[in-house]
C-alpha cells in the first residue's frame, strides 16, 4: 500500500461527551485500515484500500502447438499459408517452419517477461504481441499482455486479453485470478469476486486468490464472508504476511481488538519493515488508550516509510489530543507536506488554520 488516504481525527473513546456534543454532525472513529477517521454528514470520504494481491505471470505452454501451421514444412516468405518444401543446395531438407515459428515465438515471450520484470511495460506489451501474431492460440502470452496493458493503465484492454486467455484456455487460474484484479480496478466488484472463486475452484490451494476475493468481499460489505476469505489464505500459507494484514483489517472493523491486535502484530513479525502494520497496530492501541505504546508505533511507521502522510496526521491528532499543540502541529504539517489534500479532507487540520493559502501552494 503504497498510497495511502487522508482521513483524520480523534476516534470517540477518546473525546469527552460534552465535546461529542458539541461537534453535532460529525462522526469520529478509526477505520480498520490504520485512518483515524472524521466522517461529517453529506461528505463522502475515501477509504483507503486493502493491500491489493499481485497478477500473476504465465509461463510457455510448451504443449500446446501453434494453430497457424499444419505442421508441414512451409517457406518462411509465404504469406499464403500454402505449404511448401524447401531444399537446402547441399540437398538436405531445410528445418521444419513451425518448430522455428516456436523458437521464434518462444525468444519473444522470454523478452517479453523479461522486459516486464523491468517494468518495461511497452516493450513488454510489443513482444508478447509478437507472440501472438505467431499463434494466436497462446494463452500465457494473452495473459501476460494482460498484465503488460494492466500495469499501463489499459484496464479494459486488459480485460480483453484476460479474457482472451481463457477462451483459449478455460481452466487457467491465473488468468481468472488476473481478470477478476483487473475487474475490480475497473469497478465491477461482483464481476471480480465471480473470477475469484473460479481461480479458487480451479486451484484451491492458492492463498493469494482468497486475499483479493476477501478484498473484494470486503469492498462489497460482506465482512463475515471475507473474514472467512482471509482465514483460509492464512491456513494455506502461514507465512503470507498479507493475509495476516488483511485479516486483521476485517477484525479491527467487527471491533475485535484483540485478534486485531494479534494479527497485525503478526504480519510486523513476518514483514518487519511494513509501515501500515505498524500504523494498525499504532490505531488498536490508540483505542486501548495505551498512548505511549501508540505513539511508539505511529513512529516506528515513520522511520520505516518517511513518506507516510496517514502516520504523521494520525500522530499529530494523538498529541493534539494530549493537549501537546506544538508537536501535533508539525506531524500536520508534514502529513499536508506529503500529500495537501489533507487541508480538504481533514476538518481538525483546517480548524488549525495551518494550510497554505492557494498563494502559498503555487509559489515556487
Amino acid at each position: 500500500m503504497k498510497k495511502h488516504s487522508l482521513l483524520t481525527s480523534f476516534p470517540p473513546a477518546l473525546l469527552p461527551l460534552s465535546l461529542i456534543s458539541a461537534l453535532a454532525g460529525i462522526t469520529v472513529a478509526v477505520t480498520p485500515w490504520g485512518a483515524i477517521a472524521v466522517n461529517v454528514k453529506g461528505l463522502d470520504l475515501k477509504q483507503p484500500e486493502l493491500k491489493q494481491s499481485e497478477v500473476r505471470e504465465s509461463t510457455p505452454n510448451q504443449a500446446t502447438p501453434s494453430p497457424s501451421v499444419t505442421g508441414e514444412a512451409t517457406t518462411g516468405t509465404s504469406t499464403t499459408g500454402t505449404s511448401t518444401t524447401e531444399t537446402s543446395t547441399t540437398g538436405e531438407s531445410a528445418p521444419d517452419d513451425t518448430e522455428t515459428r516456436q523458437l521464434i515465438a518462444r525468444e519473444f515471450f522470454e523478452r517479453g517477461s523479461a522486459a516486464q520484470a523491468a517494468g518495461e511495460h511497452r516493450q513488454a506489451e510489443s513482444l508478447f504481441r509478437q507472440v501472438i501474431a505467431v499463434n494466436s492460440n497462446n494463452a500465457p502470452a494473452h495473459n501476460n499482455l494482460g498484465n503488460a496493458l494492466r500495469d499501463q493503465g489499459r484496464i479494459e484492454e486488459a480485460i480483453l486479453s484476460y479474457q482472451e486467455a481463457l477462451r483459449v484456455e478455460p481452466n487457467s487460474s491465473t488468468a481468472h485470478f488476473n481478470l477478476g484484479l483487473a475487474l475490480r480496478q475497473k469497478g465491477d466488484i461482483r464481476g471480480a469476486i465471480a473470477s475469484y472463486r473460479e481461480a479458487i475452484r480451479i486451484e484451491p490451494n492458492y492463498a493469494e486468490s482468497y486475499i483479493a476475493l476477501g478484498n473484494a468481499l470486503s469492498q462489497q460489505g460482506n465482512l463475515p464472508e471475507a473474514l472467512r476469505s482471509y482465514q483460509a489464505a492464512v491456513r494455506l500459507d502461514n507465512l503470507n504476511y498479507l493475509a495476516y494484514y488483511n485479516l486483521a483489517n476485517a477484525l479491527y472493523q467487527q471491533n475485535d481488538l484483540g485478534e486485531s491486535l494479534e494479527n497485525y502484530r503478526a504480519t510486523a513479525r513476518l514483514k518487519p519493515d511494513y509501515a501500515p502494520a505498524q500504523v494498525g497496530i499504532a490505531n488498536v492501541l490508540y483505542r486501548q488508550r495505551d498512548f505511549p505504546a501508540a505513539i511508539a508505533s505511529y513512529q516506528n511507521a515513520i522511520r520505516l516509510d518517511p513518506d507516510y502522510a496517514l502516520a504523521y496526521s494520525n500522530l499529530g491528532n494523538l498529541f493534539l489530543q494530549q493537549g501537546n499543540r506544538e508537536e501535533a502541529i508539525a506531524n500536520y504539517q508534514n502529513a499536508i507536506r506529503l500529500n495537501p489534500q489533507f487541508c480538504q479532507t481533514s476538518t481538525t487540520i483546517k480548524n488549525l488554520d495551518i494550510c497554505p493559502t492557494p498563494t502559498e501552494a503555487t509559489t515556487p
